[in-house]
């Protein structure tokens, strides 16, 4: 039962992580597509030769969009989007721990309590659920070495049940 609450919530985090990528990936690309629109008219203006020399030391710029307009949309939003990707999510782990470094300082009485409180209930609530897991394993092991090692379908379907009439 733990095992499957664990799977289950390992897949919500999974999909979470997929559902906010899959955003991050659909907003940088429209923005590389935004920016190609805005570079668009430069483009057309850099392929005169006039226009590109009289750009003189700025003529790189030309080269750039150039190069930006021959790159692919989609990989370059992708690559974006893992350089932006951190292990914490959306923001940095040290933004989430400042955040909550003075959410502790602002409701300190409260965090506190409540820490304390997990600290004590955990155990309580954990440790029974831990032992009867185990009892449950003990009992199947014991069960397959000693009880029915032909497994429990085998001896349901061979036993031989009797009835005997009272008189």
């Amino acid at each position: 039962m733990i095992v499957i609450a664990f799977t289950l919530l390992g897949a919500l985090f999974l999909i979470v992580v997929f559902i906010t990528h899959l955003h991050a990936l659909q907003v940088e690309y429209s923005s590389i597509m935004r920016t190609r629109e805005n570079e668009e008219w430069l483009m057309v203006q850099c392929q005169s030769d006039e226009f590109y020399h009289n750009m003189k030391h700025h003529s790189a710029l030309c080269d750039q969009i150039a190069q930006t307009q021959r790159e692919f949309v989609l990989l370059h939003a992708m690559r974006n989007v893992i350089q932006k990707s951190d292990v914490c999510g959306v923001h940095s782990c040290v933004e989430l721990l400042e955040h909550g470094a003075e959410f502790t300082m602002r409701q300190g009485a409260y965090v506190l309590f409540i820490l304390c409180a997990l600290v004590v209930l955990m155990p309580t609530i954990c440790l029974p659920l831990w032992r009867r897991q185990m009892n449950v394993l003990a009992d199947r092991r014991h069960g397959y070495l000693y009880n029915d090692p032909y497994g429990a379908q085998h001896y349901q379907a061979t036993e031989q049940t009797h009835t005997y009439k009272l008189d």
